[in-house]
């Protein structure tokens, strides 16, 4: 199953763009919509309503966030302790 946003939607570094997010944010957004809706039209043809497969998908994002953000804090709490020991030395 192709997708329709293709790498080559990303302007290059010598496209006067500031930052690397600034180039993939076309790309980023396209394929958050495009997800979103193959999902949701996969929900429906499974007999669930568009509403629900919203809901679900709203529910996911939130897990996912949870999750990065738990592994993100437990990571840089990690780093912090790391260095703490290693100038204690």
């Amino acid at each position: 199953m192709p997708l329709t946003a293709r790498v080559s939607d990303v302007a290059s570094n010598e496209d006067h763009v500031v930052t690397a997010k600034e180039a993939l944010e076309g790309l980023y957004l396209s394929l958050e919509l495009e997800t979103e809706a193959r999902l949701v039209a996969a929900a429906v043809r499974a007999g669930w309503s568009a509403e629900e497969a919203i809901d679900a998908i709203d529910r996911l994002r939130a897990e996912d966030i949870r999750h990065w953000s738990r592994s993100l804090l437990s990571s840089w709490v990690t780093r912090h302790i790391a260095r703490g020991f290693c100038s204690a030395r």
